[in-house]
């Protein structure tokens, strides 16, 4: 009896090592750098740790909007695909003291960031992948395996997919030049006035708070930039009055002098055909941006209201 348990237990524990076998390696292949956008910043920013000077986070606003390379050698571009506040400040928590030589953080700040939280596939990433407590500081079983983010056949799939182009330095972008459509920015506004609550504005605005607070304290200078819109989208945000809550508290940050403000809302330098989609730049317009943002690095910036 003892010796067909013994078989049985052994035949057991057998199939179910060769059946996690696959799963196994597709998830050491899906946390590959060339793989996964998430896998790919964590290993730019922990092999630059010792000489990293600039460090561009935020969402996909600064992904495709800022070119590392014209802000020099020493900087890396961060930011990823709905990137909230609260992730931007736990990585800035986890890596600003191991940074000796970083001087500057460059964040956007979009109506977008200032009223949501991080939802659920981007809190999936940033917990498998950087190791990210979740926002309600619950870690389900999905929050540890980059194969349960995204699922068996998808994940295989992913890696012979094309991703979103990115340079070494973790910039990313394209050539496709906007053409008004009005659905398009409709679409986007239903998704914004979706967000605008003052619930979420309040829970963004303290880790905002936490942002300034961990660069003051590290002696890091601030950076935040107002992105620029194209300019049917642009319009329809200032024509509403929950939109003037982020303005304000931008101005209170400036003011109290914890960060510099960079407001680019309505810059004519920035022309639809800059853009890519209603408010994402494209190669031409990620010029324009970084070149402007190169040189409040470079000087030191006021507010502009």
């Amino acid at each position: 009896m003892s010796s067909d348990l013994a078989r049985f237990t052994g035949k057991t524990a057998l199939y179910l090592f060769l059946f996690s076998l696959p799963i196994l390696g597709l998830e050491i292949m899906l946390r590959q750098p060339g793989s996964d956008s998430y896998a790919f910043k964590k290993h730019l920013i922990e092999e630059t740790l010792a000489d990293n000077e600039v460090l561009i986070i935020g969402n996909s606003l600064a992904w495709s909007g800022i070119n590392p390379d014209s802000l020099g050698p020493n900087c890396i571009n961060v930011a990823n695909f709905e990137q909230a506040f609260y992730s931007d400040y736990k990585i800035l928590e986890k890596y600003l003291p191991q940074s000796p030589r970083l001087k500057t953080v460059i964040m956007p700040v979009s109506v977008e960031t200032c009223f949501s939280k991080p939802n659920q596939r981007s809190e999936q990433s940033y917990s498998a992948y950087w190791g990210i407590v979740p926002h309600d500081k619950v870690r389900k079983l999905e929050h540890y395996s980059a194969v349960m983010i995204y699922g068996f056949w998808p994940g295989i799939k992913k890696l012979f997919e094309a991703g979103e182009e990115t340079n070494g330095r973790g910039w990313g972008s394209t050539t496709v030049a906007y053409q008004y459509d009005p659905a398009a920015v409709e679409e986007k506004m239903q998704r914004i006035r979706s967000l605008l609550a003052e619930d979420n504005f309040q829970e963004s605005k303290a880790d905002l708070q936490r942002i300034v607070n961990i660069c003051r304290e590290n002696q890091v200078r601030l950076i935040l930039y107002i992105p620029p819109f194209t300019q049917g989208l642009s319009r329809e945000l200032e024509a509403h009055p929950d939109y003037q809550l982020m303005l304000d508290f931008l101005d209170g940050i400036s003011r109290q002098g914890g960060a510099e403000v960079l407001d680019l809302r309505n810059d004519s330098l920035f022309a639809d055909h800059l853009f890519r989609d209603v408010n994402h730049l494209n190669v031409e317009g990620a010029k324009v941006l970084s070149g402007l943002i190169a040189k409040a690095v470079r000087q030191p910036i006021s507010a502009v209201k």
